[in-house]
């Protein structure tokens, strides 16, 4: 392959080449000369404006075009380019009504200026439309509001995390944490060494399976109290479908275990006095026709621990003389509310 020095290129191939290359990229080319009152609209900006091939681009006739609330920006955005002290740079992002159909469009432009002695002479750059970019940013944008308005006050936290387990996206973060605190750390930077280390396993599996996990973990910032989480973990993916980390969301559940530990405890004193005083409890569901046994009511009726007891099993269980009596304090304590207190035999 022969590589060409600078000046033996043929200036139109030249032309021709970047022009082709603003082609692939989506780009219009534009300028103005100041010096000559010149100004050049290229084919593709032509087009993206909607204008006809040949159209004569006044500067009344790009102004009619631009949204109207955005006009303002624009003068601001050229008076400031235009300063002999800035930058020189003009950027502006705006939105214009497309001539040949009146599509509201979102246009990306930038270009440079050119000075000699103080004075401005040329200006070139380029724009292109950056309409779906606009519409899928504004897409996101909603999600992310309904995602906080759903969570906001929740007890749910969603993350994102890439192959090092480092935080690369937050929402909701828990332990005192804000978002900007989170980003780029892992759980062995923000949790107690158990708690980082239960989640770290949990999030490397999904890694490496490809498949998503689900647990109750404990977590807590060092030097603070233990909370709860079921934490749902899945494996993210790019495009291709390549695992390049893993998101999870995470509801706390510390009121929910604090409710079940007392619950035990409960039930474990009940056991506890139901086994001193020699007694058992029973309960039954009406409208299912469930009848639930303790262990010690088993006992004392005759059955299994493991058998299942119907209540017709569980009235035989009595005294042939007793069950009509039975039969009667169920009817006056269902249709009262009322206790009943009976003395039955059993076999």
């Amino acid at each position: 392959m022969e590589l060409k020095r600078p000046h033996d290129i043929d200036p139109r191939q030249m032309r021709e080449t970047i022009e082709a290359g603003r082609d692939i990229a989506g780009l219009g080319a534009w300028s103005w000369d100041e010096r000559n009152q010149t100004k050049f609209w290229g084919a593709r900006t032509l087009e993206i404006f909607g204008l006809a091939p040949d159209a004569d681009v006044t500067r009344e006739l790009f102004l009619s075009l631009l949204h109207p609330d955005d006009i303002a920006r624009y003068e601001a955005a050229w008076a400031a380019g235009t300063d002999p002290d800035g930058d020189h740079i003009y950027r502006l992002v705006y939105r214009i009504r497309r001539a040949s159909d009146g599509a509201e469009r979102w246009i990306s432009s930038q270009g440079r200026f050119d000075f000699e002695d103080g004075r401005m002479t040329r200006v070139a750059g380029v724009l292109r439309d950056i309409t779906e970019e606009q519409i899928g940013a504004e897409k996101l944008r909603r999600t992310e509001r309904r995602l906080e308005l759903a969570l906001g006050n929740s007890h749910i936290a969603v993350s994102e995390q890439d192959l090092d387990l480092r935080y690369t996206w937050i929402f909701n973060p828990k332990l005192g944490y804000a978002a900007e605190g989170v980003i780029g750390k892992t759980d062995f930077d923000l949790m107690q060494a158990e708690c980082a280390a239960e989640l770290d396993k949990i999030k490397r599996s999904v890694i490496a399976s490809g498949k998503p996990a689900r647990a109750e973990v404990k977590a807590a910032a060092p030097g603070q109290n233990i909370e709860w989480y079921e934490a749902y973990v899945e494996p993210l993916r790019d495009a291709s479908g390549a695992v390049i980390g893993v998101s999870t969301a995470a509801a706390e559940i510390s009121e929910q275990k604090r409710t079940q530990a007392l619950l035990r405890e409960g039930e474990e004193r009940l056991r506890l006095a139901l086994d001193a005083a020699d007694a058992g409890i029973w309960e039954f569901t009406p409208a299912t026709g469930e009848l639930v046994l303790s262990d010690g009511t088993r006992e004392l009726l005759g059955f299994a621990r493991s058998a299942i007891v119907t209540p017709e099993a569980g009235r035989n269980a009595f005294h042939a003389d007793d069950r009509a009596r039975l039969a009667e304090g169920l009817r006056k304590t269902l249709k009262s509310g009322e206790r009943v207190a009976l003395e039955l035999h059993v076999h």
